[in-house]
């Protein structure tokens, strides 16, 4: 069922991430498999939510290099055009802290309610089979560069995730295309960072380590 501006009825997005860590009750932690499986597992638009969500939640530096994993994983099937979501059993064993992940959806339930309100259907070209493929390529890019520790760089893709993935759930184009955008933007950012730390390293050895 739809409103008159397009836009599906349901529970809330942050609801339904909330119902999804806390259905079993009891344990302090959660199966990235029962969040997977809860979320829908031939959905990559949540499960694609769901682990850039993990990816922005305080880890230690250098955890991306662990946490990014699952999202080049998923970009690269939806890359090659699966039709459902395969995670990897070592991936989904892994557990996380209820009560980290309901914070960090809290924390996020003010951009959910906002691209709810402002999401609909809309360019439906965008998610046929031959065109998802190539969303799917653009995804996988700014998944790597998520994957790369490298500081001050590593939230934007993440970020630009996060805002597709609720583009490919809610099957809005424009919400979609921003979050690419976004992606356009990290990918630029990354390479700058690079091209900076390398200018330094050369003025600061203009020869060479003389190794």
């Amino acid at each position: 069922m739809s409103d008159k501006a397009g836009r599906p009825k349901g529970p809330s997005m942050s609801r339904l991430l909330l119902a999804a860590v806390f259905e079993r009750q009891g344990a302090s932690e959660v199966s990235i498999a029962a969040l997977v499986d809860k979320l829908g597992d031939r959905s990559f638009g949540w499960t694609l939510l769901l682990f850039a969500i993990i990816n922005v939640l305080p880890w230690p530096p250098g955890a991306t290099l662990i946490t990014g994993i699952p999202l080049v994983l998923i970009t690269g099937q939806m890359a090659l055009g699966n039709h459902a979501v395969w995670v990897p059993d070592f991936i989904g064993r892994r557990m996380v802290s209820r009560a980290t992940f309901s914070r960090a959806i809290l924390r996020l339930r003010p951009l959910f309610k906002l691209l709810e309100a402002t999401t609909r259907r809309r360019g439906a070209w965008l998610f046929r089979p031959d065109t998802e493929r190539l969303v799917g390529v653009a995804l996988l890019i700014i998944a790597i560069v998520q994957f790369i520790p490298i500081p001050l760089s590593g939230w934007f893709p993440g970020f630009a995730l996060l805002i597709s993935s609720v583009g490919l759930i809610k099957r809005d184009g424009r919400t979609l295309g921003f979050g690419l955008v976004l992606g356009v933007f990290s990918i630029l950012l990354t390479a700058a960072v690079i091209a900076f730390a390398a200018a330094g390293f050369d003025r600061m050895f203009p020869h060479g380590l003389g190794l």
